[in-house]
């Protein structure tokens, strides 16, 4: 049996990242890609099934940490934070922010994959499941602190449905406009002015 030259597989993602982020998924060429690479299509092929599973593997590593940072640190936030740190979160929203924008940014291909790229694959509408996906957690979170008596308020979940679409909404804006990471930090203290979560969820 013949191995497989794994050293090609770099060579195809970033090929097709390129490809991906310039024409998105429907208008990308899989032969342009290969082309780039240095490959035969048989090669891609051999690697995966087509088009589709292409796309997956190249938004899968950014797809993973997006959704596990939207809601997966809420949930262990809860499980693993006392009265006192449960409340310091939401201390000092500028740095709040700014470490999100960070985050995002060290994940910007993939990122702009999902928001840009992802119409006729399973990623298409990324940011909505994403900000459902975070509602339930944050909702959870929320009834919690409300249980400690740490909240004065139990906030309505369509409400915080809202207000987290349009939040995240804020904070992709600059990957969709493809601002530097310096740019968008420079918000910062804007956009925590204008989404108080101290205040929404009734601390």
């Amino acid at each position: 049996m013949s191995i497989q030259d794994v050293t090609l597989n770099p060579k195809i993602l970033k090929s097709a990242t390129k490809e991906f982020l310039e024409k998105g998924f429907l208008g990308a060429s899989v032969k342009t890609i290969c082309e780039n690479a240095g490959v035969t299509t048989g090669a891609l092929y051999k690697r995966y099934k087509g088009k589709a599973e292409l796309f997956d593997a190249v938004v899968e590593p950014a797809y993973k940490k997006i959704r596990d940072f939207g809601s997966g640190r809420i949930k262990r936030s809860i499980n693993l934070l006392n009265d006192k740190e449960l409340i310091r979160i939401w201390d000092n929203p500028v740095e709040t922010y700014k470490f999100q924008i960070n985050f995002l940014y060290d994940n910007y291909e993939g990122l702009r994959l999902l928001l840009i790229s992802s119409e006729g694959t399973k990623h298409h509408n990324f940011l909505h499941r994403h900000v459902e996906d975070v509602t339930k957690s944050t909702y959870e979170f929320s009834k919690e602190v409300y249980k400690r008596g740490l909240s004065k308020k139990m906030i309505d979940y369509d409400t915080l449905h809202m207000l987290l679409s349009a939040y995240w909404t804020v904070l992709i804006e600059p990957v969709m406009h493809n601002f530097t990471r310096e740019k968008a930090l420079k918000y910062a203290e804007e956009i925590a002015l204008f989404f108080n979560w101290k205040d929404v969820l009734g601390y």
